[in-house]
């Protein structure tokens, strides 16, 4: 389920952000919209509250930098990390 310290995490986040947010024009990083959980729905915390689920795949090999990633694009991007 989600990490137990994410509330902690979210609270540095927006230490270290702050002022790239006064900068945006935004004041404070918001509140997260989404968790998205790579933990099987039977496994879930209820208390761990609603999230959109993901299947985890450890490693699915090499590959190459698709060209239109690599172009700018009239929508945005999100990029999601669940780490280094």
């Amino acid at each position: 389920g989600p990490d137990s310290l994410s509330s902690e995490a979210i609270s540095r986040a927006g230490t270290v952000l702050g002022d790239l947010c006064v900068e945006a024009g935004i004041g404070a990083l918001p509140a997260p919209a989404l968790t998205v959980d790579p933990c099987p729905p039977s496994l879930r915390s209820p208390a761990a509250g609603p999230a959109s689920p993901m299947r985890f795949v450890p490693y699915n090999g090499a590959g190459a930098l698709p060209a239109w990633s690599r172009g700018r694009d009239a929508r945005r991007r999100v990029c999601v990390s669940f780490g280094l």
